[in-house]
């Protein structure tokens, strides 16, 4: 599917979470190699088992701060449901993708659906982010505040003792 075809729009933010890099809808969007540096972000877990602290943590430092600051027209969500509010004057699109186990995906669906429509979320484990999910939050942020200057380092990641705030 071409996208260019589907909506005319110019900025199209696609957030593609799951257990594995989802290279596939990356690959659709870039024409040019280096020509979108900066704007393909990709967060690689250092190990398995996150959290919802881990998730909600990467969200508020990395995804939220480059959204705000790219001000999408469009958003395409592809939630892989092997893991566990929309702008009224926006567009969204749920892309069911991934979860070979269908309870799981119906529930997550379900969930994302229902948030949708104004229902409120279901509570969320109140833990802290893991040392493992700050570093690898740390290192994407790193590798990405020079295009986007909306995101700040972690205290305590890899680069906060070299970067100025």
């Amino acid at each position: 599917m071409r996208t260019e075809r589907v909506v005319d729009v110019g900025r199209v933010l696609v957030v593609d979470w799951d257990v594995h890099h989802g290279q596939g809808i990356q690959y659709a969007f870039e024409k040019t190699p280096g020509a979108g540096l900066g704007y393909t972000i990709n967060l690689p877990w250092n190990k398995t088992g996150m959290t919802d602290a881990d998730t909600i943590t990467a969200f508020q430092h990395l995804l939220l701060p480059v959204a705000y600051q790219f001000q999408p027209q469009l958003v395409l969500v592809a939630a892989g449901f092997r893991l566990r509010r929309g702008d009224p004057k926006g567009r969204v699109l749920l892309a069911l993708e991934g979860g070979y186990n269908l309870r799981s995906t119906a529930e997550g669906a379900a969930a994302c659906v229902s948030s949708l429509l104004g229902d409120p979320c279901p509570p969320l484990s109140s833990s802290s982010p893991s040392l493992s999910a700050l570093t690898s939050i740390s290192e994407t942020i790193s590798a990405h505040y020079p295009y986007w200057s909306r995101l700040q380092v972690l205290e305590g990641g890899p680069l906060a003792d070299d970067v100025g705030h």
